[in-house]
């Protein structure tokens, strides 16, 4: 499987997001507060149903608001007509702080619609 994996052992939550829907520009599909210190590992992102017109379907997971890779062109990216599994590139930034804040945010859309049926997971282990 391509992306970034982990150990299920550590593992103490995983953090989901989904939408069944297109996606469009700026949605938040997930959005949890941190219970306890840990870091992120394991980021997986999947599209059920192809977007339409020019362009991908880029989303990001975030930290209060910041995102945890430090270039934008390593967040999780699908092509408009491919389905499945997006570029799931482990994260740069994976610590967290009980109370911090999770988002999954879906940062671009292709032109028309975006991709349908998105569901999105971090592994979240304790620190």
């Amino acid at each position: 499987m391509p992306g970034s994996v982990t150990n299920a052992f550590p593992v103490h939550h995983v953090f989901t997001g989904s939408k069944e829907t297109a996606v469009a520009a700026n949605d938040i599909i997930g959005r949890m507060v941190v219970p306890f210190k840990g870091r992120i590992r394991g980021v997986k992102v999947n599209a059920g149903g192809a977007a339409v017109g020019a362009g991908n379907t880029i989303i990001d997971l975030r930290i209060n608001g910041t995102t945890v890779w430090t270039a934008g062109a390593d967040r999780p990216t699908l092509a408009t007509a491919s389905t499945g599994e997006f570029t799931n590139p482990a994260p740069n930034v994976q610590a967290v702080a009980a109370g911090d804040v999770l988002t999954w945010f879906v940062v671009s859309i292709p032109a028309t619609s975006g991709h349908t049926l998105v569901c999105a997971g971090a592994a979240i282990e304790l620190a």
